[in-house]
């Protein structure tokens, strides 16, 4: 049955405390754009996805997130598999990400990027200094400037992640 067979023209569908009907939009909707940016963690920071924040939320439930966002540069797709320390990411031209590979309570040892060393970065000869590109801030080490390109992430971790009963 429809909606349009029971309630009168633009009246709100039973239940809907908004008052206001709206059925021209895709099922679930909302919820599809609160999980590509909320627990994916794709999230534009400037107009058009000319600049992106990739930052995984996984919790202590989940082990793997996977999205493809699309945007008018064409589509940004990530994949993050904690249990297997692995993440791909393909940027699309026209985009720049600052990707933050999240801990989930444990440490990060290593990440390669495309098969080499990205973390943690050596100190840059003659200095004390690292590079302001690859940072860790919190329980996330973060690369910057990631521009047009397929990236695979492997990641090498030490620790478990507790499981949700030990929070109290």
């Amino acid at each position: 049955p429809s909606w349009n067979a029971i309630i009168p023209q633009n009246s709100p569908i039973p239940s809907n405390q908004a008052g206001v009907t709206s059925l021209c939009h895709p099922w679930s909707a909302g919820c599809t754009t609160w999980l590509t940016r909320y627990v994916a963690g794709i999230e534009p920071t400037a107009p058009g996805f000319a600049t992106v924040n990739i930052t995984p939320h996984l919790g202590r439930l989940l082990t793997s997130v996977a999205a493809d966002a699309p945007t008018p540069h064409g589509v940004i797709h990530w994949i993050f598999d904690a249990k297997k320390g692995r993440a791909e990411l393909v940027v699309p031209d026209g985009v720049t990400a600052r990707v933050g590979i999240p801990a989930l309570e444990r440490t990060i040892d290593t990440i390669r990027i495309n098969g080499r060393k990205a973390w943690p970065i050596p100190v840059i000869p003659g200095t004390d200094l690292q590079s302001d590109r690859v940072y860790q801030n919190g329980d996330r080490v973060y690369f910057t400037d990631v521009g047009l390109g397929h990236y695979t992430f492997d990641i090498r971790y030490s620790g478990t992640t507790p499981d949700r009963k030990s929070v109290v």
